[in-house]
């Protein structure tokens, strides 16, 4: 007699089937429609990626990682941050020559592009805005200087 007034179980599986569709688009609706900026930050150096990486994080922004330049290119042609930062020494081909490549790309070509590197080289003898740069660090810079500097390029939509 209790069979009579309970659920078929192709109609329970048909909602359960919905929800589990609605979620999905949800999410996906999510991951697309988020006002995040993009940045995409490309070092072979996993501490330095993992530190960085937090660091943005926690200031709002979303997070795509690279770990050496082919990646890095290859994920700026897929996803087109907003802005990436790099690293000059990379493995396979250097940051200078991503950076060319991405600004010789008409897809990639109005990214702007920050150099983050570990050469000791003060700011004022490297001339990185030849190589399509709009800024560049050493990796001893307080985080506050880059992430202004970061936000600073945002805004000006370089």
């Amino acid at each position: 007699m209790l069979r009579r007034f309970a659920p078929r179980n192709d109609t329970i599986l048909y909602e359960f089937e919905t929800i589990v569709a609605q979620r999905r688009i949800s999410s996906i609706l999510k991951y697309y429609m988020t006002d995040k900026k993009v940045i995409l930050f490309i070092d072979d150096n996993p501490v330095d990626r993992t530190l960085i990486g937090r660091i943005l994080a926690k200031h709002d922004f979303e997070v795509l990682l690279a770990e050496d330049g082919a990646i890095g290119l290859r994920m700026s042609q897929e996803r087109k941050p907003d802005l990436i930062l790099m690293d000059i020494l990379l493995p396979h081909i250097s940051g200078i020559e991503l950076c060319k490549k991405i600004k010789q790309n008409p897809v990639t070509k109005d990214i702007p592009v920050i150099f983050y590197t570990s050469i000791g080289t003060p700011k004022n003898l490297i001339d990185y805005t030849s190589y399509g740069a709009v800024d560049y660090f050493q990796k001893t810079t307080p985080p506050e200087e880059l992430i202004a500097s970061i936000k600073a390029v945002l805004k000006q939509g370089v």
